[in-house]
């Protein structure tokens, strides 16, 4: 997923978890959102979104 080691054991997390929903303020991993989604079917989403 090319994500430093700190945001894949978040993102692993929350799929160990069952979230549907993934919220973060983190650049990185919101730039691979897209990724993220596709690869384990959790929804990022940034918080400052309104």
């Amino acid at each position: 997923m090319q994500l430093k080691t700190l945001d894949i054991l978040q993102i692993t997390s929350a799929v160990l978890s069952e979230l549907s929903l993934f919220v973060t303020f983190d650049k990185d991993i919101l730039n691979k959102k897209e990724i993220v989604e596709n690869y384990t079917g959790i929804k990022v989403v940034n918080l400052d979104d309104k």
